[in-house]
């Protein structure tokens, strides 16, 4: 495999501390491993593979990383040429079996068996409980609290729930919940990041944050407007009439200016609020079909859908929730905050005594999604990915 600059940057990094930021299918994993055994294989470096921790997200990708590691080590043996290296090279290969290649969740579990008694309230037998099961205790807690709720929760409170978030049933109450759980354990202190979602200034930072967001697709859609216009000038149909063909394009992606383009103008010009003249130029984009792209590599087909799309899918839709984020903000921001989160404390008591009697692990989770109810009546779920 051939290696860019940047690549063999960062497998000679050494002992140094490095970050490697690449996209799927870019060699992470290939040089991740030619470091591994550039530094192992290196006697001024003086390591013991034995001591080395590589942590992955998938058994697969670790089960994987394991081949690709011996492979290599395999490969450096037989292309050493005094005995000695073959001897040093062996015995590190050796070692290297001991090192703790393994997902991030089994190196968490071996360390903390290992170290079992500086740990609070964890007893040495603690198993991890599965993913199956772990979703059933969080959705029985879940169940518990709600119903608790919907039986002994202030009046005013339950109206509020119900109007926002409750259309023929509570399932998409629930997911909200149990999403928005799940965001919470990305932070390293979940509850005090919930504990901050009602306040007025993360609001706030959420709309800059859209805002920012619509600017950028903006961009996206006068490159690729610019693309669209490059692929047309250099159009070539095969066809007998190429010039008639060229200017079926031109028409047509004028009109999507016409169209799009002056929305995308007068966004950003008003902040990216949708408004009536906006909502005029979006409708008046091209009824008729777009000309068939007849060239060999489909440029203008591919320009001129990057050029719906990004308005479409993603600046089109940022902006709805710009235009209506005040609205919502106070749908999705009831009074019903404060009382649902005393009630919410009061539950974790109940189920506390429940959940000790299960896994550890699965009694921290079912506990944390008690708390993301509150988060849960305080954003709207349109703005949960932020």
């Amino acid at each position: 495999m051939k290696y860019t600059d940047a690549q063999i940057k960062a497998i000679n990094q050494g002992r140094n501390p490095a970050i490697v930021s690449a996209g799927a299918g870019s060699g992470k994993t290939a040089v991740l491993t030619q470091r591994v055994v550039r530094l192992i294989c290196d006697k001024s470096e003086n390591i013991d593979p034995s001591k080395i921790v590589v942590v992955t997200f998938t058994v697969k990708a670790a089960d994987e990383l394991k081949a690709r590691l011996d492979a290599l080590m395999r490969q450096r043996i037989n292309e050493a040429v005094s005995s000695a290296d073959v001897r040093f090279l062996r015995n590190q290969r050796m070692r290297l079996k001991k090192a703790r290649i393994s997902t991030i969740s089994s190196f968490c579990i071996s360390l903390l068996r290992e170290n079992i008694d500086l740990a609070d309230n964890i007893s040495a037998g603690f198993s991890v409980i599965d993913e199956t099961a772990g979703g059933a205790l969080k959705n029985d807690v879940l169940s518990d609290m709600l119903e608790d709720f919907y039986a002994n929760g202030d009046k005013d409170d339950k109206e509020t729930v119900v109007e926002n978030y409750i259309v023929k049933d509570d399932s998409r109450l629930r997911q909200l919940i149990l999403n928005i759980h799940a965001k919470a354990l990305n932070h390293t202190d979940p509850e005090k990041w919930l504990d901050r979602t009602d306040d007025p200034q993360i609001m706030q930072d959420i709309k800059k944050k859209l805002i920012s967001l619509a600017g950028m697709y903006a961009e996206r859609f006068e490159s690729e407007a610019e693309s669209l216009d490059s692929a047309i000038a250099e159009y070539d149909g095969g066809t007998k009439d190429n010039d008639g063909a060229i200017a079926k394009h031109s028409d047509y992606a004028q009109g999507i200016k016409d169209s799009y383009g002056k929305a995308v103008t007068a966004l950003v010009k008003n902040g990216f609020s949708i408004d009536d003249t906006v909502k005029g130029y979006i409708a008046s984009f091209p009824k008729e079909r777009a000309p068939q792209d007849r060239s060999a590599e489909k440029l203008v087909k591919a320009h001129r859908e990057g050029v719906k799309s990004v308005f479409e899918k993603y600046l089109k839709k940022t902006c709805e929730k710009i235009t209506s984020f005040e609205s919502d903000m106070d749908k999705s921001l009831p009074a019903v905050t404060a009382p649902i989160f005393r009630t919410l404390k009061e539950e974790r008591t109940v189920c506390s005594a429940k959940m000790a009697k299960r896994s550890v692990k699965g009694r921290a989770s079912a506990l944390s999604s008690l708390t993301s109810f509150r988060t849960a009546t305080s954003f709207s779920t349109r703005y949960s990915e932020c």
